[in-house]
Formats: structure tokens, C-alpha cells, sequence
């Protein structure tokens, strides 16, 4: 399953909502398993509803339980890179978070799916053009 979305700024419920309609809900399998964490833009009662009425189930992970959702682990990563690089736009970010993952072999294998999946959307967006 693969719903990746681009958006420059803060993710709130109104984008996340947007999100879920268009790109989570038509890739996912019947009857899946939705892991949140309690990220506020999450809560929203019409995206609960929405993720509820195609048959899906909502997993809460326990409030401020980082070291339960590892992909927490990756976007202080990117957090940083951003930081450290100066980049202020998306398409530069997204440029070398593709060279990183193109050469890069990590131990940390949540790391590295989570670069495969970022590395093949940027790929289908930026070369396959896929917006």
C-alpha cells in the first residue's frame, strides 16, 4: 500500500482529512488495522467516521508513548537534515532525502523502509510525474 502526499507547511485536520479521503482510504485492503498516534489533527470525529464507515479500525497508540511509533525516529531525522541544510522548500528536501536514500545502507530497519517508501514517491513524483 503506498498513499503518499506531499504538502509544504504544518499538516492540520483539514489536510489530513483531505488525505485520508483521497489517498489513504482507495489504496487500502478491506477490514485494515489504522495505527495513530494522538497527534491532535488525528482526532477529528468525521475522519474517525469516515476510516469507520469503509470498514477499517482505528489503533490508538498510548499518548506520549514515542518510543512506541518509530517513525517519530525519522522525522527528528528529517527535522534535523532540514535544520542542518538550511532547506526552506519541499523540492529540496525531497531532492536529498532521494540522494541520501539511493546510497545510504542503514542497520535500522524501520529507517530504511521509511526511506524506500519516501524515495519511491518522490521518484514517481518528480520523474514519473504523478501528481
Amino acid at each position: 500500500m503506498f498513499a503518499l502526499r506531499l504538502y509544504d507547511g504544518s499538516i492540520n485536520s483539514d489536510i489530513f482529512s483531505h488525505w485520508v479521503r483521497e489517498a489513504l482510504l482507495p489504496e487500502l485492503p478491506k477490514n485494515s488495522v489504522i495505527v495513530m498516534d494522538n497527534a491532535a489533527f488525528h482526532k477529528r470525529s468525521d475522519i474517525q467516521a469516515i476510516i469507520e464507515e469503509h470498514g477499517h479500525e482505528i489503533v490508538w497508540l498510548p499518548p506520549y508513548s514515542p518510543d512506541l511509533n518509530p517513525i517519530e525516529k525519522m522525522w527528528a531525522w528529517i527535522k534535523q537534515i532540514r535544520k542542518e541544510w538550511r532547506m526552506d522548500c519541499i523540492d529540496t528536501l525531497c531532492f536529498y532525502l532521494l540522494w541520501i536514500g539511493l546510497g545510504w545502507v542503514l542497520d535500522d530497519c524501520t529507517i530504511y523502509v521509511f526511506c524506500y517508501f519516501i524515495c519511491r514517491g518522490i521518484a514517481e513524483i518528480f520523474f514519473f510525474k504523478k501528481r
